[in-house]
C-alpha cells in the first residue's frame, strides 16, 4: 500500500470520526481521538512522496478536499469549545457576583478623604 493510500485512509477515518459530534459529557475522550489520529496522520504526512500514477494524483485530490471539510469541523469544534468556556466563565463570574455583592468595591472600606489642600 502507497504511503498516498495510508494517508487516504487515515484522513478517511478522521473524517468520518468529525461527522458526530460529542455531547458535552463525552467531549474529553471524543478530543483525545482526535489528537492520536492527527498524530498518526502527521506521521504519514511525512512519509508522503509525490504521487506518481494517476490513481494516486485522484487520491491527493480526494484527501485535499477531505481535509478542507476536516479544517471547517475542528474549527467548528473549537468555536463551540470556546463558547462553552465563556459561558463558563460568565457563569462563575456571575456566581461571585451574586454571593459576595461587595467584592467589587472590596478596596473601598467606607473611609472618606478629603481632597483639600
Amino acid at each position: 500500500m502507497s504511503s498516498i493510500a495510508k494517508l487516504y485512509d487515515a484522513t478517511k477515518v478522521l473524517y468520518d470520526h468529525l461527522q458526530q459530534l460529542p455531547d458535552e459529557d463525552s467531549r474529553e475522550p471524543y478530543i483525545e481521538q482526535i489528537n492520536d489520529m492527527l498524530d498518526k496522520r502527521d506521521v504519514i504526512i511525512k512519509e508522503v512522496k509525490a504521487p506518481s500514477t494517476d490513481e494516486e494524483r485522484e487520491l491527493g485530490t480526494e484527501i485535499q478536499k477531505l481535509d478542507h471539510d476536516i479544517r471547517i469541523k475542528l474549527k467548528t469544534l473549537f468555536n463551540q469549545i470556546n463558547m462553552d468556556l465563556n459561558k463558563l466563565k460568565k457563569q462563575k463570574n456571575t456566581h461571585q457576583k451574586y454571593t459576595n455583592p461587595y467584592a467589587a468595591t472590596s478596596n473601598m472600606d467606607g473611609t472618606f478623604f478629603d481632597k483639600k489642600k
